[in-house]
C-alpha cells in the first residue's frame, strides 16, 4: 500500500512540474514584445509539445494504477460490507474511514492531478482573454485584439493538457462519480 502511496505522491509531483511550465509559458506569452503572433503559437506549441510527451510517458502508469485500483476498491468495498455483519462500530468506524481515506487519496488524487494541469492550461488562456489592449506591452502582438482572437482560435483547437490518448482530463468531478459507481456496483453485487 506504501508503494502506491507513494506514486501518487510521485505523480502529483510531475504534474505540479507541468502547471510550472504551463504557468512559464503564460509568462513568457505575457512578456513577449517585438515578435508576430505566429512567435506566440510556437511558443505555446512548445508547451503543448512538453506536455503531451510528458502525459504520453505517464499514460501506461496511469492506465494501469486506474484499472488495478478500480478492482482493488471494489474488493475492498465487498469486503467492509460483510465487516458490518461481525465487527464492533469503533472497528467499523476506524476501518471505514482509513479505507476510504486511502481509496480516495490513491483513486481520485491522481486524476484531479491531471485534470488539474488542463484546468491549469484553460485559466491561461482565460487570463489571455480577459487582458485588454492597455495591458499589453506596446510592441506585443496581441495589443491588437484580432490577433488575440486568432491566437485563441488556434488554441481551442489544440486541445492542450494532460492526455491519456485522446482523452483530455478536465473535469474531476467526472472521475469521482466513476469512483461512486464502481463502490455501488460492489455493494450491489454483495
Amino acid at each position: 500500500m506504501w508503494a502506491i502511496l507513494t506514486n501518487s505522491w510521485l505523480f502529483a509531483l510531475i504534474t505540479n512540474a507541468m502547471k510550472d511550465c504551463v504557468s512559464r509559458c503564460h509568462a513568457e506569452i505575457r512578456n513577449a514584445t517585438h515578435c508576430s503572433t505566429d512567435d506566440i503559437i510556437r511558443i505555446h506549441k512548445r508547451l503543448c509539445k512538453q506536455l503531451s510527451s510528458t502525459s504520453e510517458a505517464l499514460k501506461i502508469w496511469f492506465v494501469v494504477h486506474w484499472f488495478l485500483l478500480a478492482i482493488v476498491v471494489v474488493i475492498l468495498v465487498a469486503e467492509m460490507v460483510s465487516l458490518f455483519e461481525s465487527a464492533s462500530d469503533w472497528f467499523l468506524f476506524y476501518d471505514l474511514a482509513l479505507w476510504t481515506f486511502i481509496s480516495l487519496y490513491v483513486f481520485v488524487y491522481p486524476n484531479y492531478c491531471a485534470s488539474s494541469v488542463t484546468v491549469r492550461c484553460n485559466k491561461m488562456l482565460q487570463d489571455l482573454n480577459m487582458t485588454t489592449d492597455d495591458e499589453w506591452q506596446t510592441g506585443h502582438p496581441f495589443f491588437h485584439r484580432s490577433e488575440l482572437a486568432l491566437f485563441l482560435q488556434y488554441v481551442q483547437l489544440s486541445n492542450c493538457g494532460f492526455k491519456v490518448g485522446d482523452l483530455t482530463f478536465g473535469s474531476s468531478l467526472a472521475w469521482f462519480s466513476t469512483l461512486m459507481g464502481i463502490c455501488g456496483l460492489a455493494v450491489t453485487l454483495h
